[in-house]
């Protein structure tokens, strides 16, 4: 993706009056669809256990759009708090019971 839009800006470049920037979305193979439905599922079955045990988890680093994801998909639940901790690139989220035991 990154890559396409270097070329593009490139060529585009070299025409005359076109200075606009753009946004491009490279999704082969339904990938990033893919990724996210998994961290989704992976936040409900995590907040789920949290819930049970009453203990938090803590999740494996990601990337902060991924983390992102995590964070909107549990915003709205009550039982669950969620928090991100550490600094990049191990930067990674903590999933609590709330109210915190």
């Amino acid at each position: 993706q990154h890559l396409l839009k270097v070329i593009l800006k490139r060529k585009l470049a070299s025409l005359p009056g076109i200075s606009e920037s753009f946004y491009i979305n490279l999704d082969i193979n339904n990938y990033k669809q893919k990724k996210y439905e998994y961290l989704k599922e992976l936040a409900f079955s995590t907040a789920n256990e949290v819930v049970l045990s009453k203990e938090e988890k803590t999740l494996a680093p990601m990337p902060a759009y991924e983390r992102r994801i995590i964070h909107l998909e549990l915003a709205n639940r009550q039982d669950v708090t969620t928090e991100s901790i550490g600094q990049e690139p191990e930067r990674r989220i903590i999933i609590s019971p709330y109210p915190r035991t």
